[in-house]
């Protein structure tokens, strides 16, 4: 805060970057009520925020915190979630173990009418693979397919990534059955 005061009193404007280093301290230090601050501030000088200010909230933050921010901005007005925040929001569930409440936010995607990518359902196979829950992983991988969304190199190397880390008869069972 102390730096804006700075920038004020030498008569300069703040910038998107200049937000955006407070944003990013403000997630560091898991400090949501002061990044919800300064989310409105920054949207009042006419500053939208941008993927890789949703990404370090949302990974640098408790997940719950960052959803509950995301949510609460959103409704009134200052910020508006893109495929990008939902991504990250399905990796933080992802990586906090808990693939499908990650599901469940790419449907709440879907609901929004977010033009989803192919980014999206990696980030929730991944989600599933990264809990353990191989079958449902290939399960998901259907689902993908049945969406129209074609599968590309990340999503095989996040089902290569989990099985790698487990029963190998296992991949090849499921693999060789889903015709992969």
């Amino acid at each position: 805060e102390r730096s804006f005061d700075l920038l004020k009193e030498a008569k300069i404007m703040p910038s998107r970057q200049s937000y955006h280093a407070i944003l990013d301290a403000c997630s560091k230090f898991a400090d949501g009520r002061k990044a919800e601050k300064w989310l409105n501030l920054m949207a009042e000088a006419g500053f939208s925020s941008s993927a890789t200010m949703n990404k370090s909230l949302i990974l640098n933050s408790n997940v719950e915190d960052s959803v509950s921010l995301i949510e609460s901005l959103s409704q009134n007005g200052s910020f508006k979630p893109d495929n990008y925040s939902y991504k990250h929001v399905i990796l933080a569930y992802a990586r906090s173990g808990k693939a499908e409440t990650a599901e469940k936010w790419l449907s709440k995607a879907k609901d929004d009418s977010m033009p989803l990518d192919a980014n999206c359902y990696n980030a929730t196979l991944a989600a599933f693979g990264m809990c353990g829950e191989d079958k449902k992983a290939f399960e998901f991988l259907e689902k993908m397919r049945k969406a129209n969304m074609k599968p590309n190199v990340m999503t095989y190397n996040s089902l290569l990534f989990q099985f790698a880390k487990s029963d190998c008869k296992k991949f090849d069972q499921l693999a060789v059955s889903k015709k992969w």
